[in-house]
């Protein structure tokens, strides 16, 4: 009788986690079992991350680029990213620290927006983007314009 070979605990976790990639409820469960089982949940809870009112009084901006920037695997995991509507502009400062942090990004949209100040990265942009869905946005101050979005992601489609 031949042994078969079993994998790490790791990867063990992954196929097992993988059998839950569309059940949003069941993956938060598992999250909370270990920290091994944490880490595999990750990926599919932030693969499509969508954030309703980010530029409202409510939610902190800066305390997201904070959070993308000090977490390497919540960044990591992050493909698909949609921010929407608010009440006040947002700060582009905060939106460029985000984006440069995000490596595997390749679809952005944003919808609602009003914008504050000049889009600047914070170091080199990783991230593949290749997807950039934009409407209805406003820019209070002329500075952060479509073109220089466009400029900022070469790969666009």
């Amino acid at each position: 009788m031949a042994a078969r070979q079993v994998g790490t605990i790791q990867e063990i976790v992954d196929l097992v986690v993988d059998c839950f990639e569309d059940d949003h409820e069941a993956l938060i469960a598992l999250s909370f079992i270990s920290h091994t089982w944490c880490i595999s949940t990750r990926r599919w809870l932030f693969e499509e991350l969508k954030i309703n009112n980010w530029a409202s009084r409510r939610f902190n901006l800066k305390a997201f680029a904070e959070l993308v920037s000090s977490s390497s695997y919540i960044a990591r995991s992050i493909r698909t990213l949609t921010l929407s509507g608010g009440d006040v502009p947002v700060k582009c400062k905060h939106l460029g620290i985000i984006l440069s942090k995000l490596g595997r990004l390749s679809q952005l949209a944003i919808v609602q927006s009003r914008f504050s100040g000049k889009l600047v990265l914070d170091g080199e942009l990783s991230c593949p983007l290749t997807e950039l869905a934009i409407e209805d946005i406003s820019d209070s101050d002329g500075r952060c314009t479509l073109p220089q979005l466009l400029h900022l992601f070469p790969s666009l489609k």
